[in-house]
Parts: structure tokens; C-alpha cells; sequence
């Protein structure tokens, strides 16, 4: 049987950064005998044009960034021994331990968003979920926090244009 030998692909001319860069700033991805050049070329092309430019100015980069890390430590939890948690990886949503009578139960789901999906899998998922929220939600993301924080945004905004 012959060893299977797959084709790299060429990154996309619009990529916001190479494999190199993105190894330099995410070392623990930089095996690449682990995480193929194809793999990380793939995943840099897919993030560019998943997320657009246009709408994520400045964060473009780095949310390209960590969605190349999620998607990568996605797979790598999915078929490696044991499943992969690369830098704090997949998250456990609780056990319990029963004795006798007597039963604890406990819950590890600090910082899981609801609704994130699968985002709230890796720890760059985590981090590129709160950048969706805010890049895809705009002013509305910080007239939210107003309202945690306990500033009513209409009492400001009555305040300015009183008639």
C-alpha cells in the first residue's frame, strides 16, 4: 500500500496572514508534523472569506486568526487519541459522584455563551464568539452593556434632546 500524499493549497491572495505568522502568533500549533501545512492553509482560506472585511475592520485579522485556531482544534478534539483540548480546548459540562446516600453535583461551564454552538467548544472560540457579538451587533452591543451596567440609554438620550 502507498503512502497518500495530498497536494497543499494555495493560500488565497487576500489571506490576511500566513501559516508562519499565524504558528509565530498561536504556537501551539506550530508541529506540523500534527497540523499539516494543508490544514492550516485551508483553514486561513476559509476564514477570509468567511468573515468579512468590510464589517471587521480592524478585528479582521485577528478574528481570522481565531477562527483558524477553533477550526483546527475542532478537528483535532474530534479525531485525535483521546481528542485534543489544544490551549484549554473543550469544556466539560459538569459531573456528578454518588456515595451512599449522598450525591454532588457540579457544573464547569464558566464563560460558555448560549447559543455559541460550537464556538463555545475552544477557548478561540470563545474569544471569536464575543467578536461576532460585538462586530455583528455594532452600537447595539454597547447599548446592551449600558443596560448591565445600570445606565438606562434612554434617560441619556432624554436627557440630550428634551423637548
Amino acid at each position: 500500500m502507498s503512502e497518500l500524499v495530498c497536494p497543499v493549497p494555495t493560500i488565497v491572495d487576500n489571506a490576511p496572514f500566513t501559516p508562519d505568522e499565524f504558528r509565530c502568533e498561536f504556537p501551539c500549533f506550530a508541529d506540523d508534523t500534527v497540523f499539516t501545512e494543508s490544514e492550516v492553509v485551508t483553514q486561513i482560506n476559509l476564514a477570509s472569506e468567511f468573515l468579512p472585511r468590510e464589517r471587521w475592520k480592524d478585528l479582521w485579522v485577528r478574528g481570522c486568526k481565531l477562527l483558524v485556531a477553533h477550526n483546527i482544534a475542532l478537528v483535532h478534539q474530534m479525531t485525535g487519541p483521546g481528542g485534543y483540548g489544544y490551549g484549554g480546548g473543550g469544556f466539560q459540562t459538569g459531573g456528578s459522584k454518588t456515595v451512599g446516600r449522598v450525591s454532588k453535583s457540579t457544573s464547569y461551564s464558566p464563560g460558555i455563551y448560549a447559543n455559541a454552538g460550537t464556538y463555545g467548544e475552544t477557548v478561540w472560540g470563545r474569544m471569536l464568539w464575543q467578536l461576532i457579538r460585538m462586530v455583528g451587533a455594532g452600537g447595539t452591543y454597547a447599548w446592551n452593556k449600558m443596560q448591565t451596567r445600570g445606565v438606562s440609554p434612554w434617560s441619556l438620550l432624554n436627557r440630550r434632546f428634551r423637548v
